[in-house]
């Protein structure tokens, strides 16, 4: 069974890296501990020039969708969905979707 992890990873401050270096400890985990492919919708596509695996896909966010990042002062949760609905159109059997700071240990 062809299977895909996705994920976004939204830098919401221009300071604040926090969720993209929690993708990479997510990235490197499921590279190391399965045979997923793996899917990160980001608007920081420069943060993830350590990624050479063609396992990994990095789409940027800005230029597949135009929703608002934030939604009444709080992050847009309908975001999450679209890394789903992204894979849905690839050639998987099975999607999971993780939050960017879930990552396999042991």
């Amino acid at each position: 069974m062809k299977t895909i992890i996705v994920t976004s990873a939204i830098q919401i401050k221009k300071d604040d890296i926090s969720y993209l270096q929690k993708s990479k400890v997510l990235i490197e985990s499921y590279l190391k501990h399965t045979d997923f492919d793996i899917l990160i919708l980001t608007n920081n596509l420069e943060f993830y020039d350590f990624v050479n695996d063609g396992r990994v896909m990095i789409i940027d966010y800005h230029d597949n969708y135009n929703l608002p990042i934030k939604s009444n002062k709080h992050f847009n949760m309908h975001i999450k969905r679209l890394p789903i609905e992204y894979a849905s159109k690839l050639n998987y059997d099975v999607i999971y979707h993780h939050d960017c700071d879930c990552y396999i240990e042991g």
